[in-house]
């Protein structure tokens, strides 16, 4: 009937470690329940071992949905990143994935915004708040404690010129932004953390205001298609050949799992 609300679903999600401010904030406000598992950061770095990771606990869910139904749909918090989310699937319940690069474009709020930000800037190195609590990013604490663990093994020359081969990457970067969460909270250190990396690696420095609205859409269950990719029960999610874009096959298609994606996140 003309006016009543859609309905609620029961979401379970996976999420990474690095929205856990934003996302427990998101999760808070959400109509739907949700229920949510958290994996470590870092997995985007081994597209292969992602997807195992998620494949795994999708399976876990599934086992749980045969025992008592609980869930209507799996919300994964995961963009591209690398190509990690092509080839899951689910039997039994949809997988809704943002149609975004990582987690950077999912922080933003929004694909073209990140798109906007990387055509309009070259090099840039992302800091948001989990990504200092749970990455190694490049900051002076990190710099000596490599040095000093070089130092014990190969001696203070030695540790001096390796820091300085591994450090090589960063001259590819000449900005430092901080992804200034939208949401109530005491983001002041991580600022000023983010600011003196900048300082410490001669990048320049930006204040980024974040977004929440993508996390949102995600545990609303209401999912637009040209910003969440709803993979169907028992179909694979895949990639459009030549392109970044989601679609499904078979499960037996090889479509879209030829090689890996690349990322426009600078951290990746």
């Amino acid at each position: 009937m003309p006016g009543l609300n859609p309905p609620v679903l029961r979401l379970a999600v996976i999420a990474c470690q690095v929205y856990s401010r934003e996302l427990s904030f998101a999760l808070s406000q959400s109509p739907c329940p949700c229920t949510v598992t958290w994996l470590p950061q870092g997995l985007h770095n081994t597209p292969d071992q992602l997807r195992r990771r998620l494949q795994e606990q999708i399976g876990l869910l599934e086992a749980q949905q045969k025992e008592r139904e609980r869930f209507d749909a799996i919300v994964l918090t995961y963009g591209l990143c690398g190509g990690g989310v092509c080839g899951l699937v689910s039997s039994t319940l949809p997988l809704a994935v943002p149609r975004c690069d990582d987690c950077i474009g999912v922080l933003l709020g929004a694909k073209k915004r990140y798109r906007a930000y990387f055509d309009s800037r070259e090099g840039i190195y992302w800091y948001s708040p989990g990504w200092i609590d749970f990455g190694d990013v490049p900051c002076e604490e990190y710099y000596q404690r490599r040095y000093e663990h070089y130092r014990a093994l190969y001696g203070e020359d030695n540790a001096a010129y390796l820091v300085e081969c591994e450090d090589g990457w960063m001259s590819r970067y000449q900005n430092a932004l901080f992804l200034q969460p939208d949401i109530p909270g005491d983001w002041e250190r991580y600022r000023i953390f983010a600011c003196q990396a900048a300082e410490r690696f001669g990048w320049n420095y930006e204040a980024v205001p974040g977004s929440s609205r993508l996390l949102e859409l995600l545990l609303s269950g209401r999912w637009p298609e040209d910003e969440v990719f709803v993979c169907p029960p028992g179909q694979k999610i895949a990639l459009v050949p030549g392109t970044t874009e989601l679609t499904s096959v078979a499960p037996d298609d090889s479509l879209g799992m030829t090689g890996p994606v690349i990322s426009l996140n600078s951290m990746c």
